[in-house]
């Protein structure tokens, strides 16, 4: 997004303040859907993976498209677990859920982009206005969040927040190898930084990673020696 006065600010604290929130498991925010089946985890990881390629558009409309996008995948998790439709109620938690783990890429500034140039009345009414609204509010709440979002003591909710994930205090100490979501989350963000590779004399494959096709370099999959399937064909 364009620069602004404070844009890079909101994204950087933003950032700090998930990582601070790394404790927090879906069991905190009563979501069971995360470990329902295979068909609800793979909604869930294309979910991710839309937010995370965001920031990659640079049109309005186009980021837009993207968080509907995730919001859909939610959704779809949400009826395959509950072999059902799904509310309003099951969703959000969800969706903060997903933003938690996957941390996109200047989240903050592509709001407040999407915000200044969208078609307002997008953004105020309809479908896509629907799912922004609840992205906004996703945002909010992790910005906000207090022991009770949680069901977790004040106290214990100070020291989860503040504890040093280097701490060598056996009992204090935040483990800090990847959980699955977050190992989904880097390696998703390899590769589309992967897209942004120069491609003079440089071949590119097509992967695919999390069920989804994605084009990277060669040179890239050997270099971080990444286990991926390559596709038949090259680009």
């Amino acid at each position: 997004s364009p620069r602004h006065s404070d844009d890079e600010d909101k994204d950087s604290m933003f950032c700090r303040q998930l990582r601070r929130l790394r404790w927090v498991t879906a069991k905190h925010l009563d979501i069971e859907v995360v470990e329902s089946s295979d068909k609800a985890f793979t909604s869930l990881q294309r979910a991710q993976h839309e937010l995370l390629t965001m920031d990659m558009h640079r049109a309005p409309s186009d980021k837009l498209k993207h968080i509907v996008n995730s919001s859909k995948h939610i959704f779809n998790a949400l009826m395959e677990a509950q072999s059902g439709p799904a509310s309003a109620d099951d969703f959000l938690p969800v969706l903060i859920f997903i933003i938690l783990k996957s941390a996109p890429h200047r989240l903050q500034s592509n709001i407040q982009y999407i915000s200044r140039f969208s078609n307002q009345n997008h953004l105020m009414s309809g479908e896509s206005g629907y799912h922004f609204t609840n992205v906004c509010c996703a945002v909010s709440f992790l910005e906000n969040v207090t022991g009770k979002s949680f069901k977790v003591s004040d106290e214990e909710f100070e020291r989860l927040m503040n504890v040093n994930p280097l701490a060598e205090d056996g009992e204090d100490q935040i483990d800090s190898r990847p959980r699955p979501e977050e190992s989904c989350a880097v390696l998703t963000r390899l590769l589309v930084r992967a897209l942004l590779l120069p491609c003079d004399g440089t071949a590119y494959v097509t992967v695919h990673f999390l069920s989804l096709p994605c084009c990277v370099s060669l040179d890239f999959l050997l270099y971080f020696s990444l286990p991926f399937s390559l596709s038949l064909s090259l680009s």
